[in-house]
């Protein structure tokens, strides 16, 4: 796996905007930078992956790895999938997961233009809140679960650039 570091990854091209060089988001890994500027993506992709690719998978990173989104895109590029990591005492805690669904017309769209979307949120004392938002449904659904299983939420926090662990989609 290879990772490209940069401030934001355009997923209509397929690129970085704004890279920044490996020493640069370590410096922001490590805290050296300051707010609004101290995070950073990381757009993971295979060894043998061509330029304007569409990555195995994105990282949004905040320093020290307090809070982590693993986001999933479709063959379009296109973001289908986002989870949401949380550094809890020394872990990180999957605390929320969302799907985006897009019209079908085979072309890029932005998160904005998700026409449905799919959220999941979870506490490690065992809640969970699913929310459905449909454009073809006036209502949004909300249901409330207690007593979920929260073992497998659970990561160990990287150190910079041991981010392959966080790609899993299967969770």
């Amino acid at each position: 796996m290879k990772y490209i570091y940069c401030e934001e990854w355009d997923g209509e091209f397929n690129e970085p905007i704004n890279p920044l060089s490996e020493a640069d988001a370590r410096s922001r890994f490590d805290g050296l930078v300051p707010e609004p500027d101290h995070w950073f993506t990381v757009a993971a992709l295979k060894d043998d992956a061509r330029d304007r690719t569409v990555p195995e998978f994105l990282l949004e990173v905040i320093p020290h790895a307090d809070f982590i989104n693993v986001s999933f895109l479709d063959e379009l590029g296109c973001e289908r999938f986002r989870y949401g990591f949380t550094n809890l005492q020394g872990r990180l805690f999957m605390s929320n997961v969302t799907e985006h669904r897009y019209p079908a017309d085979r072309s890029f769209h932005p998160i904005n233009e998700a026409n449905a979307v799919e959220e999941f949120v979870f506490k490690p004392e065992g809640y969970a809140k699913h929310v459905v938002m449909d454009d073809a449904d006036p209502l949004t659904h909300v249901s409330e679960y207690r007593e979920v299983k929260m073992d497998r939420h659970w990561e160990r926090v990287p150190q910079f650039g041991d981010w392959e662990h966080l790609g899993k989609f299967d969770r």
